[in-house]
This record gives structure tokens, sequence and C-alpha cells, in this order.
């Protein structure tokens, strides 16, 4: 092992304390909901474990058990997502609505270190297991403005995740057995648990709230255009992003993400311009343009 994989894995040591600290806030930010937690059908409080075997799931619960496992390669996937949004998405947005076609010194290390975590987010999802993290990528133990943020918003859009398998557990399943798609109908049900817990009665946090949200449905729509469309158990990743009251800019940010992971796979991307140039017409062009490309698979 590597000096750097040492300080990586102390990195993800400490980040799981962090983990662990947000999801007792977590449970203890809604009282009700936390007191119906702990005395869920007579079981102990509901148990968060991290694995880091490869492959399955990269976050799953067993309801029957009260327990919520994520994987290793899966936190670091999600990182990275939160980083890449912050230094790829928000400054080529800035730049789009500046209308500006240069960018400084700064601008270009940040988007290459951006480009750069994306890739090695892509590997992690295609071979879902852990691999050598790149030493030009920042990561969670480095000191650094860029990492402190990231790590802020990483715990945000993991608290989503959280919540999200938290209302699987709970549910009582029967209320989706008249709908059309019993799975879908379930998942679009978490999402929204997870969604309206997370952005209630925040004030002025709600902005950095949204984009935690954000940073865990762009972690889907990345999944989705690697791994290809989803099953017939989960909805598609535009139909999430549009269900979790994300911020216009938000989804400005995406589309142009989704724009780049396009192009390096060779694909088109949209062409707006002028009064068609506005998040949310960009972002619907962009999902278009991706589904067109899972097509061609």
């Amino acid at each position: 092992m590597t000096n750097f994989d040492r300080k990586k894995n102390q990195a993800l040591q400490h980040l799981q304390m962090e983990i662990e600290t947000a999801w007792i806030n977590v449970r203890r930010s809604k009282e009700n909901n936390a007191r119906a937690l702990r005395s869920f059908h007579g079981r102990q409080e509901i148990k968060v474990g991290i694995s880091e075997d490869s492959g399955g799931d990269a976050f799953a619960c067993q309801p029957s058990l009260a327990t919520i496992t994520m994987k290793w390669w899966a936190l670091e996937v999600l990182w990275l997502t939160a980083f890449v949004f912050q230094n790829l998405g928000a400054r080529l947005w800035r730049h789009a609505e500046d209308g500006n076609t240069s960018s400084t010194l700064e601008d270009e290390v940040h988007l290459r270190k951006g480009r750069d975590a994306l890739a090695h987010a892509a590997n992690l999802i295609e071979n879902r297991e852990s691999r050598n993290w790149p030493e030009n990528i920042p990561h969670p133990a480095e000191n650094k403005k860029d990492s402190e943020r990231t790590n802020k918003v990483f715990l945000k859009a993991l608290g989503w995740i959280e919540l999200h398998e938290v209302a699987h557990i709970t549910v009582d399943e029967s209320i989706f057995s008249g709908a059309v798609n019993p799975s879908i109908a379930e998942e679009e049900y978490c999402d929204s648990y997870a969604t309206n817990w997370v952005l209630a009665g925040n004030g002025k946090k709600l902005p950095s709230q949204r984009e935690g949200v954000a940073v865990a449905t762009f972690f889907l729509v990345l999944r989705e255009v690697l791994r290809g469309r989803t099953g017939p158990t989960h909805p598609n990743s535009q139909s999430r992003v549009a269900a979790s009251q994300i911020s216009d800019r938000h989804g400005g940010w995406l589309a142009i993400i989704i724009d780049i992971m396009l192009q390096s796979g060779g694909h088109s991307t949209p062409a707006l311009s002028g009064k068609e140039y506005t998040p949310k017409t960009y972002l619907r062009a962009s999902f278009d343009a991706m589904y067109e490309a899972l097509s061609q698979k």
C-alpha cells in the first residue's frame, strides 16, 4: 500500500465518523420520526454499516433487519460527484451566464481537476470496487478549501440517500398495491420522503441543503449514463431530478456536466441560444441527448 493510499484510508475512516455523526443528527432532527425509527416493529434503531466489498448495490437496505449498507466505492463516487458538481458545473455555468468564452489559469486548473475526478468516478462505477486514488485529484483528508467545501456538500447528499433508505425500511408497502408499478411508486415515495425531510423548515440553509439534494440526484444520473437505463424497478434519473426540487441554477450545473459526459463519449450535445438558453430548457435538452445516446448502446 502506498503512502497516498494510507492517507486515503485514514480519510475514509475519518469520513466514516462524520457519516455516523451526521446519521445521528439526522435521526435526532425530527423527534417524532426518530422515535418511530427507534421503536420500529419493536426492533433496535436502524443501523448503518459500510462495506469494503466490491460489486453489488451502491446503497441498499434490509427492511427485515432495519439495516442500511453502503459500499466504500459508492461513498468515493458520491464524494467525487460533489467535487465535480462544484468545480465543473458551477464554474462552467457561471461562464455561460456571463457570456464568457475565455477562462483564467485558475479556472483551467479547477476544470481539469473536475474532469479528472469525473473520469475516476466513472471508473469506480463501471468496476464497482475501490481503485487507487489518482494523486492529481483532491481527497477528503486534504485540509484545503475545495476538499472542506466538498465534504460539507457530500454529507448533505449522503443524508438524502440515507433518508431514502430509511423510507424503504419504515414504509408500509401495501400502500403501493394499487399502483401500476409498485416498485417505481415506492422509489418515488422514498425520494419524496428524503427531499421533504431535508428541505423542510431550513430557512437560510435551504440553498445549501438543495445543493446536497442536487448532488445526490447527480449521482443517480451519473450511474444511469454509465450503466444504461434503469430497470423496471426504478424511475429514470430525469424524472427523479425533476421531482427533487433542486434550484434552476443547480439544474444548469447538472446539464453542463451531462454534456461533458456526452462529449467524452463522442455523442452530440444540445445547441441552444438566446431565449432558449435557460436552465430548465437546457437540462431538458441535455436529458433528451443523453437518452438518445443510451438508446444507441
